[in-house]
Parts: structure tokens; sequence; C-alpha cells
């Protein structure tokens, strides 16, 4: 990790539950206050989400070394990864960690519209979601908000990460970001696929409820109990 760099933005999220959408309000907002040029992004281990030729993936990961090692003192760095690195904590000088997690029936339903994975895996999926959620919340610097009231008041979550980051920007850029951002789909680059098999979810729901896990996380967060 750079280490070096004036402050550093890490996305966190569970998987297909709006941490697409808190990254790009927050890129945006803090494109706005730094200039462009001044923010980066990557998603950390890309290699591992895409499928790249040996030759490809070790010249990815040289360039990806290269360009951490060299940023800027004065550079913003915005990161997403669905995994639990806690070497990110550390990713700058000041570090945000932003979390989000969502019902885990919408979450199955999402998945499996996408085409992600087959109903027989949700499960062991979704487990592995959830420790890697548990983690990251045990860092003090992690900001975690659930997927439905991000949508519905987007404001809120902004002037939380405002807080924390210790930036100064005025409200009403704040304001206008959300604005800007909240309506556009947060995902483009994902297909939504086709319509979802409510056969296929039945199997998902009666795979799941055999991890207790499930349930626990479900209830702790007051979504409905599987």
């Amino acid at each position: 990790v750079p280490r070096h760099c004036r402050l550093g933005m890490v996305t966190v999220g569970m998987p297909r539950a709006g941490s697409t959408l808190q990254m790009k309000m927050i890129f945006k907002l803090l494109g706005e206050k730094f200039t462009e040029e001044k923010v980066k992004k990557a998603y950390w281990d890309l290699f591992k989400h895409v499928v790249m030729e040996p030759k490809k993936m070790e010249a990815h990961i040289q360039f990806h070394h290269k360009f951490l090692s060299t940023l800027p003192e004065d550079v913003v760095f915005v990161t997403k990864t669905h995994e639990y690195k806690p070497q990110l904590a550390k990713l700058c000088k000041r570090t945000v960690i932003v979390s989000i997690r969502r019902n885990l029936t919408e979450t199955a339903s999402s998945m499996l519209t996408a085409k992600w994975m087959g109903p027989q895996s949700l499960g062991s999926f979704l487990e592995a979601s959830i420790n890697r959620h548990r983690c990251w919340n045990r860092h003090e610097e992690t900001i975690d908000v659930d997927y439905a009231k991000l949508v519905q008041d987007p404001l809120t979550f902004m002037r939380r990460f405002v807080i924390s980051s210790a930036i100064d920007v005025p409200d009403s850029l704040v304001q206008n970001v959300v604005a800007q951002v909240a309506a556009e789909e947060a995902n483009p680059d994902i297909p939504g696929g086709t319509a979802l098999d409510i056969t296929e979810l039945d199997t998902a729901m009666r795979t799941i409820t055999n991890f207790s896990i499930v349930s626990n996380f479900q209830r702790k967060f007051g979504y409905q109990v599987l």
C-alpha cells in the first residue's frame, strides 16, 4: 500500500449491495474538491476478478505496483475491494473505510438475475461475505450503511463521509454531487441478466437457510429472517 498519499478512501461493501454507487458519489465529490488530476482510483487486485492471460496479468501487476509506489504525497486515492485486506486500513496518511450491507434476500435475487452464480453456491458465498463484513466493521474508521437507507437518503451518508475524511467542502457541493450521481444506474457495467427464475430463487433460499450465520445476520440488522 502507498501510505504516503494524503487521503485514502476504501469501498469494502458486500457484493451487489450498492458499493459502486458509494464509490461514484465519493469519487465525484473528491474530484470537485481536489481536481481530477489529484484524485486517482483503481480496483484493488483487479487481476483476481478479471480473466487475464499470464503475460497480461504479470504486466498488470507490475504496472499496478509502480502506480502505487509512485503516487505523489498530495494525491487522494480511491479504491474498492470485496475482500478483507486489513493493510488497506493504513492506505494513506488518513484513510476512510466505507462499507454497505443489504437484505440478503435482495442480494441473492440480484446475483441470480445478474448470472453471477447458481443457487447452490450462494450459501457459502454469502457466509464469506458476512465474515468479511464483520472483519471490516471491527475497524473504528469504517462507515457502515444499509443499502435501502443509502438509496433513500444518500445525502446523510455523504455528509458522514465528509466529516470522517476531514475535507472542507460546502454542503451545497455535497448536495449537487448527490443529485447528479444518485439518479444514475449504480453500475451499468454489470449486466442485469434476464428475468429472475422463481424456481432458482426458491432453490437459493432453501440453500442459504442452512447457514445459521445468514439468519443471524438478517436478525441482527432487522431484515427478513430466512
